[in-house]
């Protein structure tokens, strides 16, 4: 089994750079959202890492990083996120009950996002945000963060979480605040 570069269309015609790592002993699949640094190029060790634990993985790069097209924009990311799981049951075959949802730190706000109201075997947060807003206030832009707006809020779309759920935050982040992993929980 090794690493495919895959292409995935999205709905508005921009394509989108990801990584397939088959397993053909599963029938699981793993959708991975990255974080803010990077691209999904950069993630190559955490994605052998989690597809040795014997499932499928799909990583998704965000339009206008690493060979992806168009520009950046939180819609545009949740339009690729969107594609991305539409391109998992189409083309690659899998039911949404055995895929698992992936997100770390911004990739958190795609994944609870194409994940709201889906039967889906579980959804992973890794170091979740609970909206734009409050992460720009953690972030030392507390005059200026009402700018975010209602941007990316991951807090108000997790009523519509049906699926299992599992939060992982640390202590140590100094990025987004534990707090935020901690509401998000809760």
């Amino acid at each position: 089994d090794g690493v495919e570069e895959v292409f995935i269309e999205t709905e508005d015609k921009i394509k989108i750079q990801s990584y397939f790592l088959p397993n053909q002993a599963s029938d699981r699949l793993l959708i991975y959202f990255h974080g803010n640094a990077g691209n999904i190029g950069h993630r190559l060790g955490d994605l052998i890492k989690l597809h040795s634990f014997g499932i499928n993985v799909l990583a998704v790069g965000y339009r206008g990083y690493g060979k992806s097209q168009g520009s950046p924009s939180e819609q545009g990311i949740y339009l690729d996120g969107k594609a991305a799981l539409e391109y998992a049951v189409k083309k690659l075959g899998f039911s949404l009950r055995n895929i698992i949802i992936f997100g770390r730190s911004i990739g958190t706000t795609v994944a609870v996002s194409i994940s709201q109201n889906l039967d889906l075997a579980g959804l992973v947060l890794v170091s979740p945000l609970t909206c734009g807003k409050e992460q720009a206030e953690a972030g030392g832009l507390g005059s200026i963060a009402f700018v975010a707006g209602d941007s990316f809020n991951n807090i108000g779309k997790m009523d519509n979480i049906k699926c299992r759920l599992l939060v992982i935050h640390g202590t140590r982040d100094r990025v987004i605040p534990l707090a935020m992993g901690k509401a998000i929980y809760n």
